[in-house]
């Protein structure tokens, strides 16, 4: 209540985020099961939110720019994970974006 819904929605889609980072290095069998375990419970499974990101991360590079902090820690934590298949020029350009973000959040 203190925060405000928009506040505690970017906690949570944070938390979301941090999820799947931790999830990364499972095994797709192991996804599948605890796919099945959270669809069955009536929850968004891991497979919809991957997908979900997937879909916001190909928008932010369509765009070429960080339009909150959402957006700010989606690519941050891909630029974070030294061993993510992105290129040398995606880094780049997703570097740039992130600096640019930081200038404008600074005073």
């Amino acid at each position: 209540e203190k925060l405000g819904l928009s506040k505690a929605l970017l906690s949570i889609r944070q938390a979301i985020n941090d999820t799947l980072e931790g999830l990364r290095d499972w095994k797709p069998e192991s996804i599948r099961d605890l796919d099945v375990a959270l669809r069955n419970d009536g929850y968004v499974t891991i497979t919809e939110l991957r997908r979900r990101y997937a879909t916001r991360y190909k928008a932010i590079l369509k765009r070429g720019a960080l339009r909150n902090e959402e957006d700010y820690y989606l690519v941050k934590d891909t630029l974070d994970d030294v061993e993510s298949p992105i290129d040398g020029d995606e880094r780049e350009y997703l570097g740039q974006m992130v600096l640019a973000f930081d200038s404008k959040r600074s005073p």
